[in-house]
């Protein structure tokens, strides 16, 4: 199980503050989805530390954890910035418009969707992107003689023709 201590976990949340911050103070709020919340503490600290330049949705296939996640969540003080529930399958956003979230993060659900509906999931995640906005997915770090995940992800992408940079941490 995973716990943000593991540093691969707080390489993501790393990645998310750098985007945050790389925006100017007068810049509106970064609309983020955090997906597959889990345990819901990437979110929490996301909205503790940067609550004020973040408007957070999270989701979750699982309506019970979103739901007690969001509700930790509401007792994390923030200044400003709003902070929603989405339950659902990130394979099917039809409630989200297009071109809406400037940021989508997500980390250590890939192997739980990436067969069964990998290639419907990255294009939604494409298509609620805003133009310019970054999809943040990591992965518990894979050995490199038993990669699964990361082949087929860079495989998915490139057949949908996404950009994509990969940025590994070795074990």
């Amino acid at each position: 199980q995973l716990h943000m201590t593991d540093e691969s976990h707080i390489l993501m949340e790393e990645q998310v503050r750098q985007r945050v911050a790389s925006a100017p103070s007068s810049a509106p709020k970064r609309r983020t989805l955090v997906f597959g919340t889990g345990s819901g503490l990437l979110a929490r600290n996301l909205r503790r530390d940067l609550g004020d330049r973040l408007d957070l949705v999270e989701n979750d296939l699982e309506p019970e954890i979103a739901m007690r996640n969001y509700r930790l969540a509401l007792n994390v003080s923030s200044e400003e910035g709003s902070h929603q529930l989405m339950p659902g399958n990130i394979a099917d956003l039809s409630a989200i418009p297009d071109d809406y979230f400037d940021l989508v993060v997500s980390h250590g659900t890939l192997r739980y969707f990436i067969l069964q509906y990998g290639r419907q999931a990255v294009r939604e995640i494409h298509r609620i992107l805003k133009p310019g906005g970054t999809a943040l997915i990591g992965n518990v770090p894979e050995p490199p003689k038993r990669r699964i995940i990361r082949p087929l992800v860079e495989n998915l992408l490139t057949e949908e023709k996404i950009p994509w940079e990969l940025k590994e941490q070795p074990l």
